[in-house]
């Protein structure tokens, strides 16, 4: 897993950093080479996009997690109806699921909406999810904060 040093170098390694709320979600079953992988894949609405490399993405995408309901997630899952601020990964694969993208650094690209702001836009304060040791990130960030260098 890659290690961060500030929010700059986790934008730099993605190809949008959007807000986002979660409006469904599904489990799905993959077999490869002598194994079977699940994941779980969110639809989420992108209500403001902080970085975006490319085409636009949205208004509607898919985050493709590791785990599910049957294999436990090495990551937390984002849910149904959170708000997030999410870094995301173009998934690189081939087919139908070429438009999905991973969560940049597994848990270390998911902030979640602050209770205390939720629901206010661009004003949002959101929080890390999971501080992984060894990076140096803030522990909370609004959007405008979202890229910028340390």
């Amino acid at each position: 897993m890659q290690l961060y040093e500030s929010v700059h170098a986790l934008a730099d390694d993605s190809v949008v950093v959007a807000v986002v709320h979660v409006v469904s979600q599904e489990s799905a079953n993959e077999t490869g080479e002598d194994k079977t992988a699940e994941f779980t894949l969110s639809a989420v609405v992108i209500d403001e996009v902080v970085k975006s490399d490319g085409p636009a993405a949205g208004p509607e995408i898919i985050v493709r997690q590791d785990g599910g309901t049957e294999q436990a997630p090495p990551a937390e899952l984002v849910e149904v109806g959170d708000t997030h601020l999410l870094y995301l990964t173009a998934s690189e694969l081939e087919g139908d699921v070429a438009s999905q993208y991973y969560v940049t650094g597994a848990n270390t690209g998911i902030y979640a909406a602050s209770q205390d702001t939720a629901g206010c836009g661009t004003s949002q304060v959101f929080e890390q999810v999971v501080a992984e040791t060894g990076q140096d990130l803030p522990a909370q960030i609004s959007p405008e904060e979202a890229t910028a260098p340390s």
